[in-house]
């Protein structure tokens, strides 16, 4: 039964890659001009399958897979003569992310983002939080974004980048377990100076982040957060590309937590 999961998850994760390749990066008309967007509904296929609705809302769906393959030369891994508390014979695959969200925007003052794992539905391990990211971000002013629900607590650079933009398979020890992860709450943050040099973001969440419960159950009380990170200015984009490094200072304050009597 595994090995058919296993099967199906590779095909949901080749077929699409195969099938859209020959789609072009840009849809372009025969003279070289854009395509410009219809009015209607118009769905497109170029990086990943999403669907506009005039100028109103937008809809992009997403999906996150890992698997890891091992195997040893013998099979079996625990030596004679030791006692071990692991299997004789490790699994040859493990489903490390399968994850589905969606994300888009609503007119031009609201956006949206969920995310959901299902490595659990597919027989791997339990998942204690299977909801990562479930939010909505309101544009007050140019200044000024609300963002409301569960998202990442902005602490640590690398934790709070996604998965997919990591120079690694795997972040590091130090953001997995320093770094509090997501939590729910709500924080202003706001992108400001030329081409968004300087970034801003306070908030209060309920917990202290997900890597620092234990088994599902939080081990600190509501927490305060408050950063500001931004990156040298550069003459031009290229020289940006080249040299750009982002320096931020994030301040994290929780409560402990009382437990109800």
């Amino acid at each position: 039964m595994k090995a058919s999961w296993t099967f199906l998850l590779i095909l949901l994760l080749v077929i699409p890659s195969i099938v859209f390749a020959q789609a072009p990066a840009n849809e372009t008309q025969s003279n070289g001009e854009e395509v410009q967007p219809s009015r209607g509904f118009q769905f497109s296929f170029k990086n990943r399958p999403s669907l506009q609705i005039g100028n109103f809302m937008s809809l992009d769906l997403s999906g996150k897979w890992h698997f890891d393959f091992q195997g040893f030369d013998p099979p079996r891994w625990n030596p004679p003569a030791m006692v071990s508390s692991l299997p004789t014979t490790p699994p040859t695959f493990y489903l490390t992310r399968a994850r589905l969200g969606l994300k888009g925007d609503v007119t031009k003052r609201a956006g949206y983002e969920f995310e959901r794992d299902f490595r659990e539905t597919f027989g791997s391990d339990h998942e204690w939080h299977p909801w990562k990211d479930a939010y909505v971000n309101f544009k007050v002013h140019p200044l000024i974004e609300v963002k409301v629900g569960k998202f990442k607590i902005p602490f640590g650079m690398e934790a709070n980048l996604s998965e997919d933009r990591l120079d690694f398979v795997f972040k590091s020890r130090t953001s997995d377990t320093l770094a509090p992860a997501r939590e729910r709450g709500v924080m202003l943050h706001a992108k400001f100076l030329k081409e968004d040099h300087l970034e801003y973001q306070v908030g209060v969440f309920r917990y202290d982040g997900e890597n620092s419960d234990i088994k599902g159950v939080p081990t600190e009380g509501r927490t305060y957060v408050a950063r500001i990170s931004g990156e040298r200015y550069q003459r031009d984009r290229q020289e940006r590309q080249r040299h750009g490094a982002r320096r931020g200072q994030a301040h994290l304050q929780p409560r402990v937590h009382q437990p109800h009597r």
